[in-house]
């Protein structure tokens, strides 16, 4: 019986070390997520891009108008 118990606890506390293992993983990961993801967004914040519904990238659409004060010719 002591051996059994003994045996229990064994696989228990292995157990335990594997929970442990894969929360610090899981951690690791969840922060290595967040960090790439600020530095994404700070990218895209930088160079004035913007993600659609389905992760293209693209432009962000002007604020105001773009049009021109000066009328552009084409020289022949």
């Amino acid at each position: 019986m002591a051996a059994d118990r003994r045996a229990d606890m064994d696989r228990h506390e292995a157990f335990e070390r594997l929970w442990r293992e894969q929360d610090e993983q899981f951690v690791a990961y969840a922060v290595n997520a967040i960090e790439q993801k600020k530095t994404v967004s700070d990218y895209l914040e930088k160079n004035d891009l913007c993600l659609d519904g389905h992760s293209k990238v693209s432009k962000r659409t002007a604020k105001g108008p773009i049009y021109t004060s000066r009328i552009i010719r084409l020289v022949d």
